[in-house]
């Protein structure tokens, strides 16, 4: 069975803040996946519409049917009326409204990958590190990313619905990279399951919940 993997590290944000950890987390994850025999694929500081365009060409692909695919994307992402919305690097954060028109909506990205009918998908998310919107424009807005429910597929947040997530220690990985590139580490076979259980747990004590 062949894992196909997408990585995507936005960071150098033209109207919001910096972010340390996406590029070094990709390169971490991309390691991990090859140690275990995926082809992956990575991609950094994309617009909004490079990161769409990004994934339609994953998902294009001959082979996507007849593989198991993962998309992981770590960058700022804002959760606005239940739905969210991954940001590229040239996104306008001036206000929600703004927000909408130029972010990437997951469930868009989510309807893809359910479309192309792979074997099986991920979707892991690391992402909502802070609210990016001035506290006068925040009313009616909740914090961190909301839930995802789709068929057929997986999704993976870095943090609870509704949290914030963590960039970690400074010049080190985010928690949930971390976490993801141990428990894909080692020679045994591992559902993918465990792998998401075993991440989940690591993300739970580094944390300290």
């Amino acid at each position: 069975m062949q894992w196909r993997v997408l990585l995507i590290g936005n960071a150098r944000y033209q109207h919001n803040a910096a972010l340390a950890n996406p590029s070094r987390d990709t390169a971490l994850l991309a390691q991990a996946f090859q140690a275990r025999g995926a082809q992956v694929k990575t991609l950094s500081d994309l617009s909004a519409q490079a990161l769409e365009a990004a994934v339609r060409q994953f998902l294009q692909t001959p082979s996507a049917r007849g593989s198991v695919l993962w998309l992981g994307y770590s960058g700022h992402a804002v959760q606005i009326g239940g739905r969210n919305y991954l940001q590229g690097v040239d996104s306008d954060f001036s206000t929600p409204q703004r927000v909408r028109e130029h972010g990437v909506d997951l469930d868009l990205l989510l309807g893809l990958i359910e479309r192309a009918q792979p074997l099986a998908a991920v979707a892991a998310i690391d992402a909502c590190r802070n609210n990016p919107f001035e506290p006068e424009r925040t009313r009616g807005l909740s914090v961190g990313l909301a839930a995802q429910e789709p068929r057929g597929l997986c999704v993976s947040f870095s943090t609870a619905p509704y949290t914030k997530a963590l960039d970690g220690a400074e010049g080190q990985y985010s928690p949930y990279a971390q976490a993801l590139a141990a428990a894909l580490g080692g020679t045994q076979r591992k559902s993918l399951d465990s792998v998401l259980r075993e991440t989940a747990d690591s993300v739970y004590r580094s944390t300290r919940q």
